[in-house]
């Protein structure tokens, strides 16, 4: 297996060109088909619109992993913090990396990424990671 050679970057989703929505969608597509088989995928004019037009519930930093080309995302973080008064104090972080760059540091980058560039009022003390449930898949 030849390893995967990327450059995080991060991301503004209101503002990225249109290269990048293309590039990112691509990519939601293949996690959406891995987790959700059973779901039609987002089309892409929907996931700009959700990507330009976010909650103004919460502040959201994104990382991109893109591969040596640059045209193709490998791996995906974010970093979610409440902006609702009561649960500022709560921040919740996601990495997700395709399969075939899985194990080879994709996702170390972009944890590294999140955590220094996240915004001055994130605060790591206390911060206890959250056990993940991935549906799994019963072979019949």
């Amino acid at each position: 297996m030849n390893p995967i050679v990327t450059s995080v970057t991060p991301l503004d989703l209101k503002n990225a060109r249109e290269r990048e929505y293309q590039a990112l969608h691509r990519f939601t597509t293949r996690l959406r088909a891995e987790l959700l088989p059973d779901d039609p995928p987002t089309p892409l004019e929907a996931a700009i619109h959700s990507w330009r037009n976010p909650s103004p519930l919460a502040t959201t930093s994104t990382w991109i992993a893109w591969q040596d080309d640059g045209e193709r995302v490998v791996g995906r973080g974010q970093l979610m913090l409440p902006t609702s008064g009561a649960n500022e104090h709560l921040g919740q972080a996601t990495i997700d990396v395709l399969p075939e760059a899985r194990r080879q540091h994709v996702g170390r980058s972009l944890l590294a990424a999140i955590a220094t560039g996240r915004p001055a009022r994130a605060s790591w003390r206390n911060c206890r990671p959250r056990p993940v449930s991935r549906p799994t898949r019963v072979n019949s």
